[in-house]
């Protein structure tokens, strides 16, 4: 975009800044590269891959590709052994057998086969490999129980090659750490997939080049324990029965009971090249967690079933709700595609989070009222009795795409944010009503009840941006501060529900004061004003404001007089920006109330 210096500079994700398998648009954007449907069951894409394909091939004779050593104990489910001992001519029936038998460290090779047990590792660490995730399945047979569980003494265990389902969970950790599950298909369990549970003790686990597919309820649930995700997807995790709640992709928190958080370790989670893809309620969901996301796909989350409501892509809030501010979560998004979520895509509530050379886009409405849709919404964290403005959130977002989202395509409310280098476009109105539409809105907090927390404002910090093709209002900015340095506010169109608005850059001084001051910017192609002030203060210096009906516009609101401070070195005009600024008073309409942070 060229600047009102002469200089030119290149906003959204960079050229050379898409992550391993995406391919970068021609825009400002990435694509990961990916099949165009949905994997088949049991079949895995990550990004980089351009068709589906099996998670591990079972290579040749009983025990495939499985290594074998003095001390492994072999499985066979199927061959009838008199006299098993755990050799290849005599194997274990059943894999407890095995496991039991079984030196610290050694490999139990699983033949392929059903095994329709539940299987306890602990107090040594056991290698337990399946000749291929496709063949050698173990099925639990506990209704609610693990069917794989690592407890105290299981450090440094791995799973490798085994199908995993049943009548509960699918892998449990309960105090063991560094557990590797490699090459695996946790899938079609009654309960959650993958679990760790800090509460027994220390608890790790890497999921790597696996699949967990169609658990209910949580596909990874996290609690109080550290989890990595590489090659990896969840998908398709079912809401919970009988009450049809959940069906969550990730779930990583801090340990709660009913009463709020415990004293207990943070939970974090490092998520790279994965995807995250038709689940239910919330994509990936952080409580009081810290998170990496890298190189990866979040997309196509569906609404919990009982209500219709959410459906987003990545929720990251802090713990309990009481909101406390000494238990935020944390999380980076970086080199990553969040895409055709439900009602938000990226949700920060009393938390920090930072957005680097991703993409949000393509949000759905809300399904129940079909409103919403926003691409990241950032807002104080609601306790029980209303707004904690002490739970403010704190966002970045750097080289960054945000574009063809609903309502709003950045929503910040008492918090604090800023938009550096990135791109926020074709917002399209919400599809209860086709009004909004905005790009970019900051202000305070108000509840869908319709209390609002005039005294916390938000700030808003814009430099080097392009925001561009939205409805209603490009830039709003109501009972806050925001700046806006070396950006393009460009081609705000009317309101769709009755063709008025389409102003740039608005503030409006509703129920508390606003503040906005533009510099070295440009505001172009405003179907209505230019920068419309609505009783608050604005500041311009070297800003162009180009082909607008109204190039300033003030108006005196709630006995609130408007402030207009000229800096200097401002033009406007059309077609080209040439002449001296004029402020009218047209009697122009204030924006429409403000959004609700729900």
């Amino acid at each position: 975009m060229a600047l009102p210096d002469g200089s030119c500079h290149r906003p959204g994700v960079q050229p050379d800044s898409c992550g391993v398998g995406f391919v970068h648009d021609g825009g400002y954007g990435c694509n990961p590269v990916l099949p165009t449907e949905p994997c088949p069951d049991g079949l895995l894409a990550v990004p980089g891959d351009e068709t589906c394909r099996e998670i591990m091939a079972c290579g040749a004779g009983t025990w495939g590709d499985i290594p074998v050593e003095a001390t492994t104990q072999h499985v066979d489910g199927a061959a009838g052994a008199t006299a098993p001992d755990g050799s290849a001519a005599q194997p274990w029936p059943t894999i407890q057998q095995a496991v039991d038998a079984a030196a610290p460290g050694a490999i139990v090779a699983v033949a392929a086969g059903a095994y329709h047990e539940n299987v306890q590792i602990q107090s040594k660490p056991v290698r337990l490999w399946g000749v291929c995730p496709s063949q050698a399945t173990l099925l639990g047979v506990t209704a609610g129980a693990p069917a794989l569980v690592l407890r105290t003494g299981a450090d440094g265990s791995e799973v490798v090659g085994l199908g995993v389902s049943g009548n509960g969970m699918g892998v449990a950790v309960y105090g063991a750490s560094a557990v590797a599950l490699d090459r695996v298909w946790v899938h079609d369990t009654l309960w959650r997939g993958v679990v760790a549970d800090g509460a027994y003790g220390v608890s790790a686990v890497t999921l790597t080049d696996s699949l967990v597919e169609r658990a209910r309820g949580i596909g990874v649930f996290m609690e109080s324990a550290d989890f990595t995700m590489e090659r990896s997807a969840v998908r398709a995790t079912q809401p919970d029965q009988p009450s049809p709640v959940f069906g969550r992709g990730l779930n990583i928190q801090l340990s709660c009971d009913q009463s709020g958080c415990l004293d207990s370790p943070r939970s974090s989670a490092v998520i790279r090249s994965s995807v995250v893809e038709q689940n239910h309620d919330v994509g990936i969901y952080f409580n009081a967690a810290d998170g990496w996301i890298e190189d990866s796909v979040v997309r196509w989350t569906l609404p919990q079933q009982y209500d219709s409501m959410s459906g987003r892509g990545v929720s990251i809030e802090p713990c309990g709700a009481a909101c406390s501010s000494l238990q935020p979560a944390n999380v980076t998004m970086r080199t990553s595609v969040v895409d055709q979520n439900h009602d938000i895509g990226l949700w920060v509530s009393g938390s920090e989070a930072t957005v680097e050379s991703s993409v949000i886009r393509r949000t759905a409405p809300n399904a129940l009222y079909e409103d919403g849709g926003r691409g990241l919404s950032a807002q104080a964290c609601f306790a029980d009795n209303g707004c904690m403005p002490t739970s403010h959130s704190l966002v970045t977002v750097r080289g960054s795409l945000v574009a063809s989202n609903h309502d709003y395509g950045l929503f910040v409310s008492s918090s604090e944010a800023s938009l550096i280098d990135s791109v926020v476009g074709d917002t399209v109105p919400r599809e209860a009503d086709q009004n909004r539409g905005r790009g970019v809105g900051v202000q305070y907090s108000c509840d869908a009840a319709g209390g609002c927390e005039a005294t916390a404002g938000a700030t808003m910090d814009v430099q080097g941006s392009l925001i561009e093709n939205n409805h209603d209002l490009g830039f709003v900015v109501t009972g806050s501060v925001a700046t806006i340095d070396r950006s393009i506010v460009r081609n705000t169109r009317p309101c769709a529900a009755d063709d008025l608005y389409g102003d740039g850059v608005a503030l409006f001084s509703h129920l508390a004061p606003a503040t906005t001051t533009v510099t070295r910017s440009r505001i172009e192609d405003s179907s209505r004003g230019g920068l419309s002030n609505f009783g608050g203060a604005a500041s311009l210096q070297g800003t162009l404001i180009r082909c607008a009906a109204f190039d300033l516009n003030g108006e005196t609101y709630e006995d609130l007089e408007l402030a207009f401070e000229d800096l200097g070195d401002n033009l406007c005009g059309c077609p080209e920006a040439t002449e001296e600024c004029r402020l009218v008073s047209a009697g122009l309409n204030p924006p429409d109330p403000v959004g609700m942070d729900r």
